[in-house]
This record gives C-alpha cells, sequence and structure tokens, in this order.
C-alpha cells in the first residue's frame, strides 16, 4: 500500500507538464519550477533528511517491522541521491533512488 502511494505521488507530479530537474546544475529556463518540485519530498512525512542508515532501522523497528513501513531519506555515501528504507519479510531493505535529470512524458 505504501509503495502504491508512492507511486501515485511520483505520477502526480509527472502529469504536471515536462520537468527540467536541474539537480546537476542551475535550473533551466523550462525547470523555473523544479526547486520546487524537488522541494516537495522534503515536506512529506516519510521523508528524513540527513539520517543514516542506523537511525532508519531503529525507527522502522520502532513501527514492528510491519511490511511496507518505509521512509526515504537523503543518502549519505552519495549527496545527489536518496535512500528508500522499507520493511518486507521481517527484514529492512535499503534501495538507492537517483534522481532523474530531465524526463518528457509524451502523449498526455
Amino acid at each position: 500500500e505504501a509503495l502504491s502511494v508512492a507511486v501515485e505521488e511520483g505520477l502526480a507530479w509527472r502529469k504536471k507538464g515536462c520537468l527540467r530537474l536541474g539537480i546537476h546544475g542551475s535550473p533551466t529556463a523550462s525547470s523555473q519550477s523544479s526547486a520546487t518540485n524537488m522541494a516537495i519530498h522534503r515536506s512529506q512525512p516519510w521523508f528524513h533528511h540527513r539520517i543514516s542508515r542506523d537511525e532508519a532501522q531503529r525507527l522502522i523497528v520502532q513501527q514492528g517491522l510491519v511490511d511496507g513501513v518505509f521512509l526515504v531519506r537523503d543518502s549519505q555515501s552519495n549527496p545527489k541521491t536518496f535512500v528508500l528504507s522499507m520493511s518486507h519479510g521481517q527484514k529492512i531493505k535499503h534501495f538507492q533512488i537517483i534522481p532523474v535529470v530531465a524526463f518528457l512524458i509524451a502523449g498526455r
């Protein structure tokens, strides 16, 4: 369920139009709202900014290792990426999220 919510939020952001994310440089003219789009996740309750892997695991364990409990945090090893930490099958898994520099959805 948590994953489907994350997917729906991602699709909603994409439906707003063609976005050029200025992650690796300054924003382009077609991405004037890129900074806003990149900052949206920072206001979400599942985003935990600069916590460590161990702290992420501790927070998830506090919830009882229920399948689907997750949080997103900044990566400590790569400052331009994020990490999805989630509980599944009584284990905590960590997945690196690499932001897309630019994307286009045609035909929508």
